[in-house]
């Protein structure tokens, strides 16, 4: 009989061949490991908008011969501010990122005839060159004091209004034309319009606020008169204070033309209490004559108690101290008018100038040709 064997190899793949997976479940497995891993998703990079390049301005104030204005005046509404801002002591004012490209300048300058300017901007920096022209009736600052005085105040009045300056009982205190030269504006009492009465007086005053009331230092001012009149002119004049020891409701130096004789003005240095006038003392001088409907320059002045008057270039009050009244305002009055009046008053080119010297008289501004 015929016998088979085994080896321990065939032995071995036969049990390997009976306990393993079957060819379908092989087939299955070799698929799986096969299936490809999804790719990630490509992440969409961001297209980026260039930021786009500023709107920045530099406006530059000059005269006609190019010299830089200082202190100019300029009002740019389009920059987002409504206040106005000056320019520097090269006459330049700054603007970076300007909110639109539209540009409107309104410029104004003391001593200058009022300047508007328009354009439309690049981006990027730009340059304007605004050029004023001067004002025949204005003052420049620069020209306003004597060599050595520090300017104070200044008003011609050109831009139609009386900075700091209170006319009182309005219409009559107003800025208008000069009745000889409508391009010229002057501050005007016009006592026509005044209501009769025992202390119908018209006046106004500048209270020189912040700055200090005024003592060492000179007024100059034009003015003019339609007729024969008595205009008065008060320097220094405060209250209430102390003044040597005692309350005082009022103290100043009254310089008053009086209507008859027209040659005669009256320096009156007064000291008022509550129940009256403390001191009024009354120094009767000068032999200046109004001429009516004719400028004159007037100059009064107060230094280490010296007080002084000069009127087209002559002195007509020369008055010395010994006990000086304190600082304080400058007004200008007319009256009292106990009937109908027509009287008025117009004076211009005011300025008030500190004086670290005794006072020296300066030519009355003229207008340019």
């Amino acid at each position: 009989m015929k016998r088979s064997f085994l080896s321990a190899g065939g032995i071995l793949l036969f049990l390997l061949a009976a306990c393993g997976p079957s060819p379908e479940q092989l087939a299955t497995m070799t698929a799986s490991a096969w299936t490809p891993t999804p790719r990630p998703t490509a992440t969409t990079t961001a297209t980026l908008t260039p930021t786009p390049v500023p709107i920045d301005l530099t406006v530059s104030i000059v005269d006609e011969s190019g010299t830089a204005i200082t202190g100019a005046s300029i009002n740019f509404p389009e920059s987002g501010n409504g206040e106005a801002v000056t320019a520097d002591a090269t006459g330049k004012y700054n603007w970076t990122n300007l909110p639109n490209a539209s540009v409107t300048l309104n410029v104004t300058a003391q001593g200058y005839l009022p300047a508007v300017q328009t354009a439309t901007l690049e981006r990027g920096p730009s340059e304007i060159s605004v050029v004023m022209k001067r004002d025949p009736y204005g003052i420049l600052p620069s020209a306003a004091c004597a060599p050595g005085e520090n300017l104070l105040y200044l008003d011609d009045f050109q831009d139609g209004e009386a900075q700091g300056w209170h006319a009182g009982k309005d219409p009559m205190g107003s800025v208008g034309p000069a009745p000889d030269a409508g391009a010229n504006s002057v501050l005007t009492l016009d006592a026509t319009k005044l209501t009769p009465g025992p202390d119908a007086w018209l006046g106004g005053g500048y209270d020189s606020g912040s700055i200090s009331f005024f003592s060492e230092a000179v007024w100059r001012l034009h003015f003019m008169v339609n007729r024969f009149t008595g205009p008065v002119f008060n320097w220094q004049e405060a209250g209430p204070s102390e003044f040597n020891g005692q309350e005082v409701t009022a103290t100043r130096y009254s310089f008053n033309f009086w209507e008859s004789p027209y040659n005669q003005i009256h320096l009156l240095r007064t000291l008022f209490g509550a129940s009256g006038p403390l001191s009024d003392v009354d120094i009767v001088t000068g032999t200046f004559t109004q001429v009516p409907e004719k400028w004159h320059w007037l100059e009064i002045s107060g230094y280490q108690g010296h007080i002084q008057m000069w009127i087209d270039g002559n002195q007509e009050v020369d008055y010395q101290d010994q006990q000086p009244l304190p600082p304080g305002r400058i007004s200008v009055s007319l009256g009292p008018f106990t009937e109908a009046s027509t009287t008025v008053l117009y004076y211009d080119d005011m300025t008030v100038c500190g004086l670290s010297a005794p006072f020296t008289s300066i030519p009355a501004p003229v207008p340019l040709p």
